[in-house]
């Protein structure tokens, strides 16, 4: 399906945007929440980002360093908007 994000592997830090009660997922998931997606960018078993074609940038995964860009140190194992990233 065109627009929508499939995960699959390690999701030890949530980094599938598939919750944080799935530690891995063997084979693709499709990740909840975003459509019409037309970029996705992965960090190495931190963060997952997508851009959606809305101008609303998502991100999910550790953020012990910040990657998230949400303003904070704090996590997300589903899908978190980044509000610095709106026009």
């Amino acid at each position: 399906a065109q627009g929508v994000v499939f995960a699959w592997g390690s999701n030890l830090h949530g980094q599938l945007g598939l919750g944080a009660a799935l530690r891995e997922a063997p084979q693709p998931m499709r990740v909840p929440g975003l459509a019409m997606v037309s970029r996705v960018a992965a960090g190495s078993a931190h963060s997952l980002c997508c851009v959606s074609s809305s101008s609303f940038c998502f991100a999910f995964g550790s953020s012990k360093q910040g990657q998230l860009g949400a303003g904070s140190v704090a996590s997300s194992a589903l899908p978190l908007r980044i509000e610095a990233l709106q026009d």
